[in-house]
């Protein structure tokens, strides 16, 4: 831009170039009578200036400026690929936990109705361990595309594990919807064989539910609540869904301090056998 140039001065065009948030080198072009006045366009974000009578730094100035405006640009991508990791599954693309629990924090701030799902596939370990890990990552793409098929427009499908772990935020819904029409609608959906080309996989889903009538203060509580159930879910063969109790929770500690109180005697030998025969 030329300074003192009629209806385009370079304080006019500098405001035009940042409104636009072009990045674009900005140079002053000023006379040698002018050259004071620069200072202040300068702080106001031009890059450099030249003299007219002298333009000998005008290509070494564009070279640089290119240089640091690529810096830029892949400090941008990086921020950008950083803010994306921070909120979705880079394999599948889903929401990620963190995308998740924000949802359903805004839910319960906003006191809508609302149900959370936590799912997985009950063949899938098994499935990772027999075809291995590319196979599996292709079937989780896979299951993750059906899944979203399967939902109202306004659900929320994330992944929340490293493995086959999914979870679902209906939105506007009471449970019974979800239990009698959406859920169902889940589980037909999942009757059809997986095609992964030389093999198609029939999977089933085990789901875990809670909702907004348990009055969750934050939404990991409800989060975890919806995978005890789920957890609950898998040790009933043939169910296909659990709706969480709070008595889950309860028998959720007694069973691991159990565990624990187990280690400790055995690590201290006070666990003694004794046979009585018959």
């Amino acid at each position: 831009a030329s300074h003192g140039v009629p209806n385009l001065s370079a304080p006019v065009a500098l405001e035009l170039v940042q409104a636009r948030s072009l990045d674009l080198p900005f140079i002053v072009l000023v006379s040698a009578l002018q050259e004071a006045t620069v200072a202040p366009l300068l702080e106001q974000g031009a890059h450099d200036y030249l003299i007219k009578d002298n333009l000998t730094r005008l290509v070494p100035i564009i070279r640089r400026e290119r240089r640091v405006a690529q810096i830029r640009s892949e400090r941008r991508q990086a921020l950008r690929q950083i803010e994306y990791l921070a909120y979705y599954d880079p394999h599948t693309g889903l929401p990620n936990q963190n995308r998740l629990v924000e949802a359903i924090d805004a839910e319960i701030a906003a006191q809508h109705p609302y149900v959370v799902a936590f799912l997985n596939l009950d063949q899938y370990r098994d499935f990772r361990y027999g075809y291995g890990y590319l196979l599996s990552e292709q079937l989780l793409l896979i299951v993750g595309h059906r899944l979203r098929t399967l939902l109202p427009r306004d659900a929320m499908l994330a992944r929340v594990g490293r493995d086959d772990t999914f979870a679902i935020l209906f939105r506007a819904l009471e449970m019974a919807t979800v239990q009698t029409h959406h859920l169902p609608h889940i589980h037909q959906g999942f009757e059809g064989p997986i095609d992964l080309g030389h093999f198609r996989p029939l999977l089933s889903l085990s789901v875990g539910l809670t909702d907004h009538t348990r009055a969750w203060a934050e939404a990991e509580a409800c989060l975890r609540a919806a995978e005890m159930a789920h957890y609950q879910g898998q040790q009933q063969a043939g169910t296909e869904a659990v709706i969480y109790q709070p008595p889950m929770k309860k028998r959720a500690q007694a069973r691991a301090q159990l565990e624990t109180d187990l280690r400790q005697a055995l690590r201290q030998g006070q666990l003694q056998v004794a046979y009585q025969p018959i």
